[in-house]
C-alpha cells in the first residue's frame, strides 16, 4: 500500500456512519449472455458526443433517485483504448444489471482452483445465490471490441458486514464491512489484466497513521490531506456506460476501513473501484506488471436531507489483509519450498463453565464485541471448538486469533484461553 496516499488524513471520528447504498432502484430486465460467450460489435460513439467510448450494450438505468453528485458532475465516460478499465465489469443479478465488479488479484493469494475473483460491493451480494449472477465485461482489440460475460460459482461477504447491518433501515447500508468477493470458473480473457487488490493490515496501517498524525505539524495534515486523491469508477444509472471520476479529494480514512470522499458515483456504481493514483495525483497506478492498483470498492453515498438537498460525500470500504484468509475460494500461492500452510487448524475454548470468551471485530479490547444475537451470542463459551483462519500479534503485544465458532459467526478472540489441537497442514 502506498502509505502517502493516507499517511497523515484527517482523522474521522469512528462513530457509525449509515448511508444510501448504489444498486439500481429501478431494472430493465435484458438477455444474459451465455458463459464464456465472446463476440463483436461495433464501437459506440452516442455519449457526449465522444468516439470509442466503453460501453456496456444493456441499457443502462435512468431517473436515478440518489446519488453523491454535488452541484458540478466530475464524471466522464471510460473510453475503448483506456485498457486500466478493462477489468471492472458489470454485475448482472437476477437478470438486471445493478452493481459493478473488478476483477482482481491478490498478492500472496491465488483461487483454489482455476477461475477468476471479482471485488464487488457486500450489499449487492446479500441473499442472492450465486447462480443468479453474471458479470459482464469487454475489451478492444485490433479496433473491435470483444464482450465476454462469467457466471458466478460462489460468493463471499465480509464476516462483520451482518453485525454491522443489523438493524440498519432498507435501502441503507453500514459501510464498515460492505465488500464481497465473487468467485467464477470462467477464465479471465487473455487480453484483460486483473487489478491488484491491495489489501493490507488495517490495524498497524491505522495505528501508525495515527501515531504519524499526531507528531506532524498542522501545516503538514493540512498538505497531505489535500494531496491524497483517488480515482473511482462504475456503471452509472444515469449514464450509458462506464464512467469515472478522477482525482477525487479524500476527506478521511477511519479505522473501521471506511474512506470518505467527495466521489461522483450514482446508482449502479456499488461495487466498482477505487484505484490508486500515482505520485503525481493523475493517472491510475500500475504496479510492476501493469496492474492497475484497486484498495477499495464503492459503498454508498450521504442520503440527501432538507438542509443538504446536494451531498456530495461517497463511502467506500477496504478490505483488512487478515480476512482473505476467511474466504472459502482463496489459498496461499505456491512457495517454492515445502511449506506447511493450516488446513481448518481447530482449537478448543478453556474458558471457566460459568464465563465466556468474547468475539471482537479487532484484535484489542477497544475494538466493540460481536453484537448480541438471540441465537448466536457474541460469546464463544467453555469446550466449544473453533476453526483458527490466524494468529495475530497487536501493538501491545497481545496474542490474538481470528475464530470462527461453532454458530458460524467469525471474529477476534484471546489466544490465552485457546487449546490447539494437532496442526493439519497443506503441501503445495
Amino acid at each position: 500500500m502506498n502509505r502517502g496516499l493516507f499517511k497523515t488524513i484527517k482523522k474521522l471520528a469512528t462513530s457509525v456512519v449509515i448511508v444510501l447504498p448504489l444498486v439500481a432502484s429501478d431494472t430493465h430486465s435484458h438477455d444474459m449472455l451465455d458463459t464464456d460467450e465472446l463476440f463483436e460489435h461495433f464501437l459506440a460513439s452516442d455519449f457526449n458526443n465522444e468516439t470509442n467510448v466503453k460501453m456496456w450494450r444493456i441499457s443502462a438505468l435512468n431517473n436515478a433517485d440518489h446519488g453523491s453528485i454535488g452541484p458540478v458532475d466530475e464524471r466522464r465516460p471510460v473510453l475503448q483504448e483506456e485498457t486500466e478499465y478493462n477489468a471492472v465489469v458489470s454485475l448482472s443479478i437476477d437478470g438486471n444489471n445493478i452493481c459493478t465488479g473488478t476483477i482482481v488479484e491478490f498478492e500472496g493469494y491465488q483461487a483454489t482452483k482455476r477461475g477468476s475473483i471479482i471485488a464487488t460491493a457486500a450489499h449487492c451480494l446479500k441473499d442472492v445465490d450465486p447462480s443468479n449472477i453474471v458479470m459482464h465485461g469487454d475489451y478492444q482489440q485490433n479496433n473491435v471490441v470483444w464482450e465476454y460475460a462469467m457466471q458466478a460459482e460462489g460468493t463471499w461477504i465480509h464476516p462483520f458486514y451482518e453485525d454491522y447491518n443489523i438493524g440498519v433501515s432498507e435501502g441503507h447500508v453500514d459501510s464498515r464491512a460492505d465488500i464481497g468477493l465473487i468467485f467464477t470458473t470462467t477464465v479471465t480473457p487473455a487480453q484483460v489484466k486483473p487489478a491488484l487488490f491491495e489489501a493490507v493490515d488495517l490495524e498497524k496501517f491505522w495505528r501508525d497513521i495515527e501515531k504519524d498524525f499526531n507528531s506532524a505539524t498542522q501545516q503538514q495534515q493540512e498538505h497531505t490531506s489535500q494531496s491524497s486523491r483517488i480515482t473511482m469508477a462504475g456503471f452509472s444509472g444515469d449514464k450509458s456506460g462506464l464512467t469515472t471520476h478522477e482525482r477525487v479529494d479524500i476527506l478521511s480514512f477511519n479505522r473501521h476501513s471506511v474512506i470518505t470522499s467527495v466521489g461522483d458515483i450514482s446508482p449502479r456504481a456499488s461495487g466498482g473501484p477505487n484505484f490508486e493514483v500515482d505520485e503525481t495525483g493523475g493517472a491510475i497506478k500500475l504496479n510492476s506488471n501493469g496492474q492497475p492498483v484497486v484498495f477499495a470498492v464503492n459503498s454508498g453515498v450521504q442520503p440527501h436531507t432538507n438542509t443538504e438537498p446536494q451531498p456530495e460525500k461517497a463511502f467506500s470500504t477496504a478490505l483488512d489483509n487478515i480476512m482473505l484468509l476467511t474466504v472459502p475460494f482463496l489459498q496461499a500461492k505456491e512457495t517454492g519450498y515445502d511449506a506447511c500452510f493450516p488446513a481448518e487448524q481447530q482449537a478448543t475454548v478453556t474458558v471457566a463453565e460459568d464465563s465466556g470468551l468474547n468475539r471482537r471485530y479487532g484484535p484489542a479490547t477497544d475494538h466493540g464485541m460481536l453484537a448480541e444475537l438471540e441465537d448466536k451470542p457474541s460469546a464463544l463459551k467453555a469446550g466449544d471448538v473453533v476453526t483458527i483462519h490466524a494468529d495475530y500479534t497487536n501493538h501491545l503485544g497481545q496474542q490474538w486469533a481470528l475464530v470462527t465458532g461453532p454458530d458460524g459467526r467469525t471474529g477476534f478472540t484471546s489466544k490465552n484461553y485457546l487449546k490447539y489441537q494437532d496442526r493439519h497442514c497443506l503441501k503445495f
